[in-house]
């Protein structure tokens, strides 16, 4: 629903500039490492450091022979990197990161792990209402689920290293 909406929102801005919006989510993908070690695992793969990056700003890379996009994300003020790449190159960055959180004592979480995580640590959750198809905060309510306990042992760090298609 948002892809379908997204282009002509953004699109209605355009007034004078030459710019051609076009919907590339079935050309590109994303990877993102997070967790208490993301950073320095990070500048291992990129020599990037995180640290001199702003929120949410990227910069071009390579891991392991593979192009890429770096993005710094600091969810719950922990420095953690998405990596934008071709679908076709996912499986292969995927294994990649996959590998390094491993050998540095982590352990891969799928996507809902980390939503609850989220909502532990009371981030607010971007959603559109089909009412009245605009933007809102859903409110973060702090939970603790099974799912997290069982993750959130202190003798297991928690990674996010989740190819997500459609956060």
């Amino acid at each position: 629903m948002v892809r379908e909406m997204l282009v002509p929102a953004l699109d209605k801005f355009i007034i004078m500039d030459d710019v051609t919006l076009t919907d590339e989510t079935d050309t590109f993908g994303t990877v993102a490492l997070e967790g208490p070690n993301a950073a320095e695992i990070a500048k291992k793969l990129t020599s990037i450091n995180l640290g001199d990056l702003k929120d949410l700003s990227f910069q071009e890379t390579v891991v392991a022979g593979i192009s890429c996009a770096l993005t710094k994300r600091s969810p719950g003020g922990v420095a953690g990197a998405e990596f934008l790449s071709t679908r076709e190159d996912l499986p292969r960055l995927w294994r990649v990161l996959r590998e390094a959180v491993e050998s540095a004592g982590g352990t891969p979480i799928g996507y809902k792990a980390l939503n609850a995580l989220r909502l532990e640590q009371g981030i607010p959750w971007l959603v559109t209402t089909s009412a009245t198809s605009r933007f809102r905060m859903k409110p973060a309510y702090r939970t603790r689920t099974s799912a997290t306990r069982k993750a959130a042992t202190p003798d297991k760090k928690l990674w996010n290293v989740c190819a997500r298609a459609a956060t």
